[in-house]
């Protein structure tokens, strides 16, 4: 095991600062109405339909992994938290930033490879 926390580790400990609710965020296709014009090939006239994207609700449930991950649970957001966690360690513990990052993005790739 590294010495920084896994993207699996922190996954977990970022969505116990989500809620249920906050899994489910409003639909950018239909503006969280549940409608969505559309346009018929047929006749050619644009006529309001239950949104593909959220099934009516109004709203996308996001998950942890798959094709909807909620954005706060993604692997960029996990990048980012840790590379500003491995910049203020730098900074109070003097140690050279990208000797660190390279470390943390070294075993990034190793993980990615199947090779831990």
């Amino acid at each position: 095991m590294g010495r920084f926390i896994s993207f699996g580790e922190w996954q977990a400990m970022a969505k116990q600062g989500l809620k249920d609710s906050d899994m489910g965020i409003e639909c950018e296709a239909c503006d969280g109405e549940g409608e969505a014009e559309q346009y018929c090939d047929c006749c050619g006239a644009y006529s309001e339909r239950e949104c593909d994207e959220c099934s009516g609700t109004g709203l996308v449930v996001h998950s942890e992994s798959g094709a909807r991950v909620h954005p706060n649970l993604t692997f960029r957001a996990y990048v980012t938290h840790v590379t500003k966690d491995i910049k203020k360690a730098c900074v109070l513990a003097r140690w050279d930033f990208l000797d660190v990052a390279a470390e943390f993005f070294k075993e990034q790739r190793l993980w990615a490879n199947g090779q831990r």
